[in-house]
């Protein structure tokens, strides 16, 4: 009866055990970008980008 109580314990503790991590992507750092406005004034910029090719979304921050 004990082995049935622990094997029913091991089985639940490993069934909601966590999958090992990934490793995160990699990523293509581009600083001081030129980024001209309409105005005439070239603001510099980091670009960051996932090394992958294809088409990706894009999130803009500005501060």
């Amino acid at each position: 009866m004990a082995s049935r109580v622990v094997a029913v314990l091991a089985l639940a503790l490993f069934a909601t055990a966590a999958p090992p991590p990934q490793a995160p992507p990699e990523v293509r750092i581009e600083k001081n970008v030129p980024a001209p406005m309409r105005d005439g004034v070239i603001l510099r910029a980091d670009v960051y980008r996932p090394a992958m090719p294809g088409r990706l979304p894009v999130l803009l921050q500005r501060t």
